[in-house]
């Protein structure tokens, strides 16, 4: 899920906090856009007035703010059916983030500033973060112990995965058919954003051409969320047919689109196809079941570049974690499963984790191998260099030294004709160029 911490492989208790993340978000978008619905029917009505259609509590400029439609309550966390405390610690908070912009379409101008941000060719710095006092960060090292448990440093840690906090991320809300077109036009040209947030939107099968056409012209965007829109099957296959030409993008989220067994279909011809994608979020669409998952199994026997699948309440029960299970003998580049609320046998979970642990253990061994092969190329170039160095200092030297020479003997012979001199020093440049 977007935003969220994401573990090796999750247990039902820890998919249901991630799932409920995304859940809460599209429950606050649908809340927001019934409400505007509905104030725009009463307005039309004349039992309200244009003033008493403005939120109070709305931010008065479209400027980028780091929150949804409103904050996330307790009520929100408890009402989806998790822990409020487990919530809280999986929730990755969006100030971890270095560059991230968000527009709420709904806000006044915020469409002009997102289009003027659009078209800047640089983005503009970040605000300096509050950097913790010694108390603060004492406590946070504490912390961090006690979450990850006591260190090993004596054994060999894996190699650190890319820091994605320095990607600048873009997500717009109250996206609609009314300013969809205008964001992505802007958006296929535009260079500084790496990952771009529509989840929770109204985008649908009418609309979603419009990110297809982006994703064919813009070769910067790696990641992509498409989480609770109504895409549908025929959505998803337009998404699937833009990705096929585009090769930039490495991770998807496909979460509560409500897709079914043809987009599984798609899903599986867009993987089996597709050697870009590495992360894959289809978690949430519970019309998947067995024969979906199935059909995205077979995708699985042929791809070498999908390292994380989310299947998070896709309805698959054992049957499919069954499937996946024999898929991972063909597949050994999963490193990540999330199988969490589909009432998955235990025995059958731990025997799936293990397949997975045996794949990260190889990718492991192999990104050593990759890192030690790096190192080995950046030492020969660095041993070239150094060498190419000291032969450009020797014979920098050596032409000190006949400089020197060449004063030393123009001093000795100062009423020498010209002519004679001159020989002289053709000679001795004669000397220089033998060397």
């Amino acid at each position: 899920m977007a935003g969220l911490h994401h573990d090796l492989f999750r247990g039902e208790e820890n998919a249901a906090t991630m799932f409920a993340m995304v859940e809460i978000q599209a429950g606050i978008a649908k809340e927001n856009y019934d409400r505007k619905a509905e104030q725009t029917m009463l307005r039309r009505a004349g039992a309200i007035s244009q003033r008493e259609d403005i939120d109070p509590d709305a931010k008065p400029e479209g400027r980028c703010v780091p929150q949804f439609f409103r904050e996330v309550t307790e009520q929100d966390i408890i009402d989806a059916g998790v822990d409020v405390e487990r919530f809280e610690r999986y929730r990755k908070p969006v100030n971890d983030l270095k560059y991230f912009f968000m527009f709420n379409l709904d806000t006044k101008n915020a469409e002009s500033e997102l289009i003027e941000l659009l078209e800047r060719p640089e983005l503009p710095p970040p605000p300096e973060k509050k950097k913790p006092t010694a108390d603060e960060q004492k406590a946070i090292s504490e912390l961090e112990k006690t979450l990850n448990g006591p260190s090993t440093p004596n054994k060999k840690a894996p190699p650190k995965e890319p820091d994605e906090t320095e990607d600048p991320m873009l997500k717009v809300t109250a996206v609609d058919y009314t300013n969809l077109d205008a964001v992505c036009l802007a958006l296929k040209t535009n260079t500084t954003f790496l990952k771009l947030d529509f989840s929770g939107n109204k985008i649908d099968v009418d609309t979603v051409p419009a990110v297809a056409d982006l994703l064919r012209t813009n070769n910067t965007l790696t990641w992509l969320d498409l989480s609770g829109n109504e895409l549908l099957n025929e959505g998803v296959a337009i998404v699937a047919g833009a990705l096929s030409q585009c090769t930039s993008i490495t991770f998807l989220d496909l979460g509560l689109v409500n897709i079914g067994l043809q987009g599984a279909k798609v899903v599986r011809e867009l993987i089996s196809e597709t050697q870009s994608l590495t992360h894959l979020v289809l978690s949430g669409n519970n019309m998947l079941g067995v024969r979906g998952v199935e059909q995205i199994c077979e995708g699985l026997r042929v791809n070498a570049s999908l390292a994380r699948l989310a299947l998070a309440n896709v309805g698959c029960g054992t049957p499919g974690a069954e499937t996946l299970l024999e898929v991972m003998d063909a597949n050994r580049t999963l490193t990540e499963v999330d199988l969490g609320a589909n009432h998955v046998d235990d025995a059958l979970l731990d025997a799936l984790k293990d397949k997975v642990q045996e794949n990260y253990a190889g990718w492991w061994e192999a990104e050593l191998k990759r890192a030690a092969k790096k190192k080995m190329e950046r030492d020969a170039a660095k041993q070239a260099a150094m060498q190419r160095r000291a032969k450009e200092e020797a014979l920098a030297k050596k032409r000190e030294d006949w400089e020197r020479k060449r004063q030393q003997a123009r001093k000795r012979i100062p009423n020498e004709e010209a002519g004679q001199r001159e020989r002289l020093e053709d000679a001795e440049e004669g000397a220089w160029d033998r060397l």
